[in-house]
């Protein structure tokens, strides 16, 4: 891993949660800093019926739950931190801030919010695979860990 921070995608979705934490134990065993990004872009579903463009207040309702809930991981736990809000599609963003924070690594989880389907890799995290200028680390969901591991299921 080359130095700079940790870069990881939030979308507030369990995986993400999943990646943030794995960052914040990669953060702590290195030394390295975590830089949390939101994509602000695929609002559809949170917004306005309607409304392609969010309101102000809508903005601040997003932020307000990226910078507490979303990356709870990662706060106040012996981890330099910064997260930024930026605006586009989240592989697009993703790539461009790793490029411009230079970024060591690139962590998401393997699906995020917009999933359509369980299992699988999602969107964002296959194109980020195939083309992000610096290594990406894919975390697994915990459900995919309980379905993968025979001692978690019940029976």
């Amino acid at each position: 891993m080359k130095e700079g921070p940790i870069l990881v995608g939030v979308d507030g979705s369990p995986e993400s949660r999943e990646a943030l934490v794995w960052a914040a134990d990669l953060a702590r065993a290195t030394g390295a800093s975590v830089l949390a990004v939101h994509a602000v872009g695929l609002l559809e579903k949170l917004g306005p019926a309607g409304s392609s463009v969010p309101s102000a207040g809508h903005l601040e309702e997003i932020r307000t739950m990226f910078e507490t809930s979303w990356c709870e991981p990662v706060r106040n736990n012996g981890v330099s931190v910064e997260m930024q809000m930026r605006y586009g599609t989240p592989a697009d963003v993703v790539m461009s801030a790793a490029e411009q924070e230079g970024a060591g690594v690139v962590v998401v989880g393997s699906r995020g919010s917009g999933r359509a389907a369980r299992g699988g890799l999602g969107s964002t995290s296959s194109r980020l695979a195939m083309s992000c200028p610096v290594p990406v680390v894919i975390v697994p969901g915990a459900q995919v860990e309980r379905e993968s591991d025979p001692a978690a299921q019940p029976g």
